[in-house]
């Protein structure tokens, strides 16, 4: 499982659907698993869909999205995270994450530490 690329906000009709879809699935990553191992899967759809809903009501006020589209919107993402989340993924996705920055951050210690020490001596 990937992390998802971070679309890039012009401004410029991104999207009703769009942003409520990339707000509400950022919320369901982070408590799928909650869910998963304490509730059931029509619990973790009801409460996406009701916060697709007042996400919709909130933004869109003027001029609300259908609600079979808030439905389908909920139900997508419900049913990918629950799929595709589990405890085993996510140590994999963290695993990799902490690798690279790992090698990410040595390089940068590295140097500062080569440069402080040409620095004192």
């Amino acid at each position: 499982l990937e992390d998802p690329k971070k679309r890039e906000n012009t401004g410029l009709a991104f999207g009703r659907n769009v942003e409520m879809f990339d707000t509400i699935r950022q919320w369901a990553y982070k408590n799928v698993l909650k869910y998963q191992s304490e509730s059931s899967f029509n619990d973790f759809h009801n409460e996406l869909l009701l916060k697709c809903q007042m996400h919709n009501a909130y933004l869109n006020a003027d001029d609300l999205l259908p609600y079979n589209e808030i439905k389908a919107t909920a139900k997508s993402i419900a049913k990918f995270c629950w799929k595709e989340f589990s405890e085993e993924k996510l140590n994999k996705i963290q695993s990799k994450k902490q690798s690279y920055r790992g090698k990410k951050n040595k390089g940068i210690v590295k140097s500062k530490t080569r440069k402080f020490l040409e620095a004192i001596k």
